[in-house]
């Protein structure tokens, strides 16, 4: 048989002889493009042998054990690229030839191709074998398959020669990335992409896709070397490492770790440590861009972003998928909810399999404000149910920086993660945040920024910052600001999620992608931002941010006013509020319903309106009331007809809203006799349904009241309660208790 690899060694600058950046390529970091030979049949494919090969065919660019890179700068100085491009050839020969076994002993001609002495290829062989034994015992121990003995010994030859009595790989240069074994290679990839599509097809490195499995016995101290290996992490933060074992156990568990915490890298190598492919739900795009860039420093290439920016990228990502070729494909959650990605999950679950599914910013669920996403309420019970086969549940995760405990459990609810184990972190303390409250007068929330901002230092406003405001348009919209801001003097950068009035969304993406890098390159400058900005930016020295108007939520101030100080230096973290009313604001967040507050609210003088009444607005938008859900809910099921009759239906919801109908469409799904999603057409929203058949209106109906109980009876006021203790300290100006608040 044939297998073909790919990879380049990257090693840091401080490594004596290498020179410019190894994603580029130099004289003494080249490309690796080889191909092996096996004398004999191939091994079986196990669980144990698809981590190692995915392990050391992770990426383009891939970076050596510490320990091996160590040995070999020791051994070969300015040679040391070259080495270690030939030690990877032998490591993945090695692996591949018995099956995730380590010989007796290595043989090999390398010594007379001209390239190194014979006792440096001794050398180069026995370190290449020393420095695999540690990754071949622990993954031994996680996946621990029946599996024949050692074999004695391995000749590699690099210049087409075998010996009798010897297990013989041949070595080959010349294959270009792409070509499947004993095909002709099509050419050489396009460099940079992060599709997945230069990647050798057919699952870990060409070899058969190994059905997902749960690992057997989890050790620390396993993790912790492959963690080295990989990442070039010594240990692990607080938390990672359970959350890890839960997730390779193939158990279910809630990650609750701060910001900056390093809850990415539980599920990152997880989907490394697991066959199979870890489907990961994203809120942002530009978060996944910022994942896939991390993971590419680190030399992993073996994942893709499904996002829209790119077609033709998405294509060849979708294909990569199916084939089995990614360790992680990242999704936002209204792609769960599109025909031919479904159509795609399900053919990878009957073949290659999914290893997990994972949810990030999992508070986003909590259908909080006017960032609702109907979309990400779902997102928990679709991506599992995409993921799983006919004779296999896949473990889900959930991970978030932020939960007050009523988000959490509604968190867990919404995720169906009621038994699943919960990891936290002791403390969510960010000492190095010092936060400060002004109280400002109605409209006067952007002069008394003004002033801020002239304090400068004396403010803790010194260096780069970032103004949160609630709106995209409006007198405190993100627009506005930073056109008022600019004024002053200087370029005040803009990032919205939502186009902004007057502006083409075309022209307004490129902008805005301008702003951002701007924004991030530069070691001063002012970002006026939506929330849309307030995740996925690693922006280490941002240091403050003012929050313009009541937060939404606490999670909402613990994430925004989380992006400043990242480099744990002390940082400044502003709200400044206008509240008309204590009272006022107590009795509209603390009692009566939400149809009254609504009423209440509509008649409401414009000039007797807040923040409290603005944040409530946006609450009221995600919460609309039951009478209200109820009709919706009614609406859908009248429209669908006989709801005893299994079936599939697609109906076009002309004249309704989009967002009343996917609310309607999660709490009908909730209820357990259909499943629905919402598409868009040019006609109007489009409802495409799964009935399971076997009840009625009337009992369908008696499922949602129970529903819409628990949410108007628990979850709603529940959330209202929570903002009036936000209310409650920015009205006292105490920012000494919000921190201590949001530490708890």
């Amino acid at each position: 048989m044939e297998l073909n690899l790919e990879s380049t060694y990257a090693l840091p600058a401080t490594v004596r002889g290498f020179a410019g950046r190894a994603d580029q390529g130099s004289e003494d970091v080249p490309s690796l493009r080889w191909s092996l030979g096996l004398d004999g049949p191939a091994p079986e494919s196990c669980a144990r042998f698809s981590v190692g090969m995915r392990i050391l065919t992770r990426g383009r660019v891939t970076t050596a054990s510490p320990l091996l890179e160590e040995a070999m700068g020791l051994m070969f100085g300015r040679k040391t690229g070259l080495a270690l491009k030939y030690c990877h050839r032998v490591q993945a020969a090695l692996w591949a030839a018995c099956g995730g076994l380590l010989p007796e002993a290595v043989e090999s001609d390398l010594g007379r191709v001209g390239v190194f002495s014979e006792d440096e290829a001794r050398g180069l062989l026995d370190r290449s074998l020393l420095d695999l034994e540690p990754m071949s015992c622990a993954l031994s121990r996680l996946y621990p398959q029946a599996s024949p003995a050692r074999p004695p010994t391995v000749f590699l030859s690099f210049r087409g020669e075998s010996r009798p009595g010897r297990v013989n790989v041949a070595v080959r240069d010349g294959w270009l990335a792409g070509a499947r074994p004993g095909a002709a290679a099509p050419g050489a990839e396009r460099p940079g992409r992060l599709s997945g599509s230069a990647l050798p097809a057919g699952g870990a490195a060409g070899w058969p896709a190994v059905r997902p499995e749960k690992a057997w016995t989890v050790l620390e101290s396993d993790l912790r070397g492959l963690l080295e290996r990989i990442f070039r992490h010594k240990a692990f933060r607080p938390g990672q490492a359970e959350a890890l074992g839960e997730l390779l156990a193939g158990r279910d568990v809630g990650i609750l770790l701060p910001t900056g915490a390093g809850k990415s890298l539980v599920f990152q190598l997880a989907a490394l440590l697991r066959p199979g492919t870890a489907l990961v739900v994203e809120p942002l795009l530009a978060l996944m861009r910022d994942q896939l860039r991390w993971l590419s420093r680190c030399g992993i290439t073996r994942a893709a972003a499904l996002g829209s920016d790119d077609p033709q990228a998405g294509q060849e990502a979708l294909a990569a998928l199916e084939r089995g070729d990614l360790a992680l494909c990242y999704v936002s959650p209204e792609r769960l909810e599109t025909r031919s990605f479904q159509e795609a999950c399900r053919r990878v679950a009957r073949g290659p399999g999914f290893s997990f599914a994972a949810i990030d910013e999992a508070h986003c669920v909590t259908q909080w404000g006017h960032d609702f996403r109907p979309a990400y309420l779902g997102a928990g019970r679709k991506a599992r149910l995409l993921c799983s086969g006919q004779d296999s549940v896949v473990p889900l995760a959930a991970l978030t920086g932020t939960a007050t405990p009523s988000a959490m459990a509604g968190m867990r609810r919404e995720l169906g993660l009621a038994g699943a184990a919960v990891v936290a972190a002791p403390s969510l303390a960010r000492p190095e945040l010092e936060y400060r409250v002004l109280r400002c007068g109605r409209s006067g929330h952007v002069e008394s920024l003004e002033r801020l901002l002239a304090a400068g230092p004396e403010a803790g406003l010194a260096g780069p910052g970032v103004v949160f405001c609630p709106h995209v348009d409006g007198a405190l919209g993100a627009a506005e600001v930073a056109r008022n801001l600019s004024r002053r003097g200087g370029v005040v950068a803009c990032f919205t999620g939502r186009t902004p009035d007057g502006w083409q969304r075309s022209a307004w993406e490129r902008e805005r992608a301008c702003h951002e890098r701007r924004f991030l390159e530069s070691g001063s400058g002012l970002m006026a931002a939506t929330s849309a900005f307030g995740m996925g930016v690693h922006k280490p020295d941002i240091r403050f941010t003012v929050h313009l108007g009541l937060p939404l939520s606490w999670e909402s101030l613990y994430q925004e006013s989380g992006r400043a100080g990242r480099d744990g230096r002390k940082a400044a973290c502003w709200v400044i509020t206008h509240v008309r009313s204590a009272s006022r604001a107590r009795r509209w967040l603390c009692s009566g319903s939400v149809e009254e507050l609504s009423a209440e609210l509509a008649a409401l003088p414009r000039g007797e309106a807040d923040d409290v009444s603005l944040a409530l607005g946006l609450h009221l938008a995600s919460f609309p009331g039951a009478e209200v859900e109820r009709a919706d809910c009614e609406t859908i099921l009248r429209a669908l007809g006989d709801l005893s009759r299994p079936r599939v239906a697609r109906l076009g919801m002309a004249g309704q809203a989009r967002l009343p109908l996917e609310r309607a469409a999660h709490r009908l799904c909730r209820t357990g006799v259909l499943e629905a999603a919402v598409s868009r057409s040019t006609q109007g929203p489009v409802l495409e349904v799964r009935l399971d058949g076997g009840a009625g209106l009337r009992e369908v109906m008696a499922r949602v009241e129970a529903e819409l109980e628990t949410v108007y009876g628990e979850i709603e006021p529940g959330r209202r309660a929570s903002l009036w203790s936000l209310a409650e300290l920015c009205l006292k100006g105490d920012g000494q208790a919000l921190s201590r608040r949001l530490s708890l």
